[in-house]
């Protein structure tokens, strides 16, 4: 599989021992067009990511974690009717949500993800490669780069350069930007995409294959 990457000291090889990597890399190969050429390949981080949405979810999780033990404190204690305990259970399942869950849904879903860049186009693919987000660089859009310690960064398609930075969720679906996360040797990816771009915008597009 990892014969499509050039070689080179700025490329992230990916070791493919496990069944799930090997299952991404036949779709990545299976959603490359004829004569289309695969320049990178590379993960986001991995374990646990925090982001700047944590300076209000966290304490407001543990208000709900709070109020959610005191309720059910106090209908045990006072003996409240039982439909009452329905008020602690959707308030600890949320704090549960926004304390753990979501980092944990997070993390998973990052485990299972590959990006790609090719000479054409960026590529997402989630879910072992189940779910794929084909970015087609021969467009004007918008793209912005957030770099992070050790040469790390996330990749944002879509957003303006200031808008980078703005609170992301983690493990909640749909609320952000197609993006690169946390990957290695961001600022580098990040300029050769955008020399991929400006090779497209100059040349005329050729027709995208119907999907399968």
């Amino acid at each position: 599989m990892g014969r499509h990457l050039p070689t080179g000291p700025y490329r992230e090889a990916l070791s493919l021992p496990r069944h799930g990597d090997r299952r991404i890399w036949s779709a990545v190969e299976r959603d490359l067009d004829p004569g289309e050429q695969l320049l990178w390949a590379g993960k986001p981080r991995q374990g646990l990511r925090l982001s700047s949405a944590d300076a209000y979810l966290l304490p407001f999780g543990l208000v709900c974690s709070a109020f959610a033990l005191i309720w059910e404190a106090m209908l045990v204690l006072f003996h409240g009717p039982l439909w009452f305990h329905v008020v602690g259970v959707t308030s600890g399942l949320l704090a549960f949500h926004l304390v753990v869950g979501r980092y944990l849904v997070d993390a998973l879903r990052r485990a299972r993800t590959l990006y790609a860049l090719t000479d054409r186009r960026a590529l997402i693919l989630e879910s072992a490669g189940a779910q794929v987000t084909s970015i087609e660089l021969g467009t004007p859009m918008p793209i912005a780069l957030r770099e992070e310690l050790w040469a790390r960064g996330t990749i944002s398609f879509g957003v303006e350069e200031g808008e980078a930075g703005a609170p992301s969720w983690p493990g909640m679906r749909g609320l952000d930007p197609p993006s690169f996360v946390g990957i290695r040797d961001a600022r580098v990816v990040f300029d050769m995409l955008w020399e991929v771009r400006r090779k497209r915008l100059d040349t005329p597009r050729s027709p995208r294959r119907l999907s399968r």
